[in-house]
């Protein structure tokens, strides 16, 4: 239903094998899913701006001075972890491609154009990087949970009743600990705190940087603390964040002027940031160290930022022609659905009230349009709704509903 307008109450109505439900069906069609046909369209047909991927790909293309083709440019691709080296050659038009690459939860490629003396030269290297699309939420009305709600969600809240009733059965009998609450630090690994890793007021760890992804060290700290801005002193950026001047750190060296490398530096360049703030963090350590380099400047405000090659800002003042830092975005594989496994010999000490107790959602029939399914049932007994849908390769598509009983 994306391609429909507006939101599709009882789906599955549409799906029935009745004279009704056609007649429903393509009146739905020519309200909420009318579209404009032309012929150019027709016998032209747009190209897909996301083209079908059957393997992790990485495609490019290497340009000179006047942004034509560079063709047979040897160009090497090399990551640590995985370990990965390969080379090949761009075409006629100066585009290139590596395939077969392994699916890894985190990659990082280091591309590398050379010359046929298989040194670097002064070109451009561009990758095709994904640019996902703008997600924009439905404008719904969000109405209380009870309000209208349909059995289903009524069972399910009673189920989840139902399942806290059972953990206190088993608390009968035993004694109960009191809640023990474990307090722990982020520790930034590789970081040049002076203060020691995880002592700092605010700390930013891999998982945040991998929510900020491909943004800039300032788009990074403009989204994350709103009060950030920039003045200019003799024409030199000072970055302040509410009245105080901001000291970058990096890599343990004081970095000056930060406007060189503040576009250059990714979040995904970064491994954490530790944030100083309170007069604890800041003296004796940093400013004992630092006295001169920062002229004793009281309101300060110092990020410690630690990076993945640890070179610190001098590795990120330019990008040297050539070469292209590739990070695709993270991989993530499909969940299996829940469903428990029982021996013989494991004992059974918590009832089974699963609402939903089974989900397959890649049958494939045989030749004779058959499969086979099991799964074990909940301990609640009752009926429960069966709905299976389907398609065959030409586009036909099937649905059927019923019931099982549970005694």
């Amino acid at each position: 239903t994306s391609d429909l307008k507006g939101n599709v109450e009882g789906p599955g109505h549409y799906f029935q094998a009745t004279d009704k439900a056609w007649k429903d069906l393509d009146n739905l069609l020519l309200t909420q899913g009318w579209v404009a046909y032309t012929w150019k369209d027709v016998f032209n047909p747009p190209v897909p701006q996301y083209a079908a991927e059957s393997q992790f790909t990485v495609q490019g293309k290497v340009t000179n001075v006047f942004n034509k083709g560079v063709p047979e440019t040897g160009i090497m691709l090399t990551s640590i972890r995985p370990l990965i080296i390969k080379d090949t050659l761009t075409r006629k038009d100066g585009s290139f491609t590596f395939n077969d690459l392994p699916l890894s939860d985190t990659l990082s490629f280091f591309i590398q154009a050379k010359n046929k003396n298989n040194k670097s030269f002064n070109v451009g290297l561009e990758v095709d990087e994904f640019k996902p699309p703008v997600y924009t939420s439905a404008n719904l009305r969000l109405l209380p949970w009870y309000v209208n709600t349909d059995t289903l969600l009524l069972k399910y809240v009673s189920t989840i009743a139902e399942q806290k009733q059972e953990e206190l059965k088993l608390q009968k009998g035993t004694n109960v600990l009191s809640e023990v609450v474990i307090t722990a630090k982020k520790i930034i690994k590789g970081s040049r705190n002076l203060n020691g890793a995880g002592n700092a007021d605010i700390i930013l760890d891999e998982k945040d940087m991998a929510h900020y992804r491909n943004l800039t060290l300032y788009e990074l700290l403009v989204k994350r603390f709103k009060y950030i801005y920039t003045t200019r002193v003799n024409g030199i950026a000072i970055y302040k964040y509410m009245q105080r001047r901001i000291v970058f750190v990096i890599d343990g060296v004081p970095a000056s002027p930060p406007e060189s490398y503040m576009e250059n530096i990714t979040a995904e360049d970064i491994k954490g940031i530790e944030i100083m703030d309170s007069f604890n963090y800041i003296y004796p350590t940093y400013i004992t160290k630092f006295e001169v380099a920062w002229k004793i400047q009281p309101y300060i405000f110092i990020l410690e930022i630690t990076t993945r090659s640890g070179h610190g800002a001098f590795a990120y003042m330019k990008n040297i022609p050539g070469t292209y830092w590739y990070r695709p975005m993270l991989f993530t594989s499909s969940k299996q659905f829940y469903s428990p496994k029982y021996t013989v010999k494991s004992p059974i000490t918590l009832t089974d009230l699963r609402s939903t107790i089974h989900w397959a959602p890649n049958i494939v029939t045989d030749k004779e349009g058959k499969a086979f399914v099991s799964f074990y049932s909940a301990d609640k007994v009752g009926s429960y709704s069966v709905i299976m849908e389907g398609s065959d390769m030409n586009g036909n598509i099937g649905r059927q509903t019923g019931t099982i009983t549970i005694k």
